[in-house]
């Protein structure tokens, strides 16, 4: 084992040499007086631990700079890096095929041109804590192909072109928390793309995208809101094929619609918080979806063709239209736009309130103790 420290510049410039080699249990610490610079092209990393390398310490106060390359290239099998200065990489700011804890301290700024972090298949029970900046200028912030959990505290950012964080195949089980912010920033970019199994979102901070903020492509995806979610594009949360079972509960703001675009299975969404849209609120398709509303919903609930359920004791400002039969809608509370049933639909309103009137195609019950106003159209 061998104990490096940089307190001064380190500067390389030939091709395929890194800036720090580390093996075995090596150990390197960058003091804030510190620079690793790597101008050279070819395979170079600023930072490299090779496929012998294992229990490393890696601790960044000063610079590391790789203009042609990795920031940090890992093939060690446990690793834990701190880093609270900055790491400029012209490819990727950190890649880790082993074992892995990672801070970003919050002075600390990962900054590369392609990926922020990768952590790569066989790193499994990685942990990465963000209380400074991830900035990845030319796709994601942080992409798992392992199970990972990250943490992103008040004061910390993750930022990617394409996505801010991507659960990739590999990733199941994995865990995110946010009190920061979380941004996609290409046209078509989210703040989450999830597309393995079982991953937790737990936002208590902000996630915004030119897209849909969260997009979901995987089965068992548990969604925890008491932040802000915000697709710039008009989709807050988007399911398409592969999503099944997607579990969101809100109780802060979801501005955007959370659509259905040919998921796989149902959706349970619990809200007593707000969600925003300008026109549709919800939309749904084929399977047995089932809402919980103690909040308040701007925007239209568009159900699908599957026997779906309703339960409102909040507020709904918009329609509601049901596709499917034997829907229940069950509302305590109000019900500013009209409610279109269907076949074997039961509506039943207990000393809550309906403006919009009822519409339907026969064939559907309604118990009434409460108010509805707007009339009453069986065709």
């Amino acid at each position: 084992m061998t104990n490096y420290f940089v307190n001064s510049l380190q500067e390389t410039t030939a091709a395929n040499v890194n800036g720090q080699n580390l093996t075995g249990t090596d150990n390197l610490y960058v003091s804030a007086t510190g620079d690793i610079v790597v101008l050279g092209t070819g395979a170079v990393a600023g930072i490299n631990l090779d496929g012998n390398s294992t229990d490393n310490t890696v601790t960044i106060a000063g610079q590391v700079y790789c203009a042609n390359g990795d920031g940090i290239d890992s093939r060690s099998t446990d690793l834990n890096l701190t880093l609270t200065g900055s790491v400029v990489a012209g490819e990727d700011g950190i890649y880790a095929s082993g074992e892995s804890q990672i801070l970003i301290g919050s002075q600390g700024v990962l900054s590369a041109a392609g990926y922020g972090i990768i952590v790569d298949y066989g790193a499994g029970d990685s942990t990465i804590a963000v209380d400074g900046a991830i900035l990845a200028a030319d796709d994601s912030g942080i992409e798992l192909n392992a199970p990972t959990a990250i943490t992103v505290n008040a004061g910390g950012v993750i930022s990617g072109h394409y996505t801010g964080a991507t659960f990739y195949g590999g990733s199941a089980d994995s865990s995110l928390y946010n009190g920061g912010t979380i941004t996609g920033v290409y046209f078509s970019s989210n703040a989450v793309f999830i597309d393995d199994a079982n991953i937790l979102i737990d936002n208590a901070g902000t996630m915004s995208s030119q897209s849909a903020a969260i997009d979901i492509t995987a089965a068992g995806t548990l969604i925890q809101n008491s932040g802000t979610i915000t697709g710039q594009n008009g989709t807050a949360i988007e399911m398409d094929a592969g999503a099944n079972g997607t579990k969101i509960d809100n109780s802060g703001t979801i501005l955007g619609t959370i659509a259905d675009s040919g998921a796989s299975g149902p959706l349970q969404l619990t809200n007593s918080g707000t969600i925003h849209a300008s026109s549709v609120a919800l939309t749904t398709t084929t399977y047995d979806d089932t809402v919980s509303n103690s909040g308040t919903i701007h925007g239209s609930l568009v159900m699908g063709s599957g026997s779906d359920t309703i339960s409102n004791d909040g507020k709904i400002v918009g329609s509601i239209s049901f596709d499917g039969t034997d829907d229940t809608l069950a509302n305590s509370g109000s019900i500013t736009g009209g409610v279109s049933l269907g076949d074997g639909d039961t509506l039943t309103n207990t000393n809550g309130t309906i403006a919009g009137g009822i519409t339907g195609d026969g064939g559907f019950h309604i118990i009434n103790s409460g108010t509805i106003t707007g009339g009453l159209s069986d065709s």
